[in-house]
């Protein structure tokens, strides 16, 4: 078994939310605008200043994630309802990692 070491990270996303707009809320009320917020910030499990170094890492046990990946985030009480659907998709690259 080898364990996957990736960086920490954080991510904030800002997008509009065209499907809401012009929803009526009540009589008078409709909304103008919608947007839709996320920040997602992933750190060490191992709390160190310097995170983990080339010499703690036995490289026959772990495989680290230095680029860029896709963070894949689900909901474990839904899986087998919806089929894994995610619930958040993003793109990380090197310049979203939290150095230390």
């Amino acid at each position: 078994m080898k364990h996957l070491l990736l960086p920490s990270f954080e991510l904030k996303v800002e997008t509009q939310a065209p499907e809401l707009k012009g929803l009526r809320l009540s009589e008078t009320q409709r909304i103008k605008e919608a947007k839709v917020f996320i920040s997602v910030e992933l750190l060490h499990a191992r709390v160190q200043e310097e995170g983990l170094t080339e010499e703690e890492i036995e490289k026959s046990k772990a495989v680290v994630v230095d680029g860029g990946f896709v963070f894949v985030l689900t909901d474990s009480s839904l899986e087998e309802k919806v089929d894994n659907t995610p619930m958040f998709l993003a793109r990380v690259t090197p310049q979203d990692f939290i150095s230390y």
